[in-house]
């Protein structure tokens, strides 16, 4: 299942300026209107449901790379686009934004439907290359890796030139499955859920990466209330 990654949700921003922040105040209801931006190349149209990647203020700004615990705290939103600006927005730290309004038709957990989801050989697979030694994974190529164990699941990034992945992966008895996938580039970005089955090629270069990775720790106290 392909998913979207707001470039930010459109909050209210004195909700975010204390020493903590309730999650109660921010997260997406059901029923709810809500507002969020996309850069032009991502913008959607009126009437399409997307399923949207909520994260917390921290790592909506600075990436789960940064704060690994607030995987823990993101959720995936199902939203019906009600209308799109005509203009970009501008904001502080991101690119220019189409502002969307959606109604929230459903809001859940990110780790527990990871958990929950059924193997799908064809929900997604890990981005190849092609150079002089011929076609290879974009993890081949990475020069920084870093790795976290979150809730019995591993999260996983890495930087290959121009292309930032992240992964999330479940180890079932030595053998990986992908939960989780996410590449990003010049070109654009994609991310999917859906529980993959890494080949045996996968497995040998997702493994190499998670045995060499920086392993990643929250750079930001905690300010995350009920």
């Amino acid at each position: 299942m392909e998913i979207h990654r707001p470039d930010y949700w459109i909050r209210d921003p004195a909700l975010d300026q204390g020493a903590t922040t309730s999650m109660a105040a921010i997260l997406p209801r059901v029923g709810q209107r809500a507002a969020v931006g996309f850069a032009p190349d991502t913008a959607s149209c009126a009437g399409a449901v997307e399923t949207l990647l909520w994260q917390p203020p921290y790592t909506e700004l600075n990436g789960w790379v940064d704060q690994p615990s607030e995987i823990a705290e993101s959720y995936l939103v199902v939203a019906k686009v009600v209308d799109v600006s005509p203009s970009l927005e501008q904001r502080s730290g991101f690119a220019n934004v189409y502002r969307h309004h959606v109604d929230i038709v459903s809001c859940e957990p990110l780790l527990p439907m990871l958990h929950g989801l059924h193997e799908d050989a064809k929900s997604w697979s890990l981005v190849k290359v092609g150079t002089q030694r011929g076609t290879v994974l974009v993890w081949d190529e990475v020069h920084w890796c870093s790795a976290a164990a979150i809730d019995g699941l591993i999260f996983v990034t890495g930087n290959a030139d121009q292309s930032f992945m992240e992964l999330i992966v479940d180890d079932v008895d030595g053998e990986l499955f992908g939960l989780f996938n996410g590449h990003m580039d010049p070109g654009g970005s994609g991310h999917h859920v859906g529980r993959h089955r890494l080949d045996r090629r996968e497995q040998k270069t997702i493994r190499q990466v998670i045995q060499k990775a920086h392993r990643l720790a929250d750079t930001c106290p905690a300010y995350l209330t009920a």
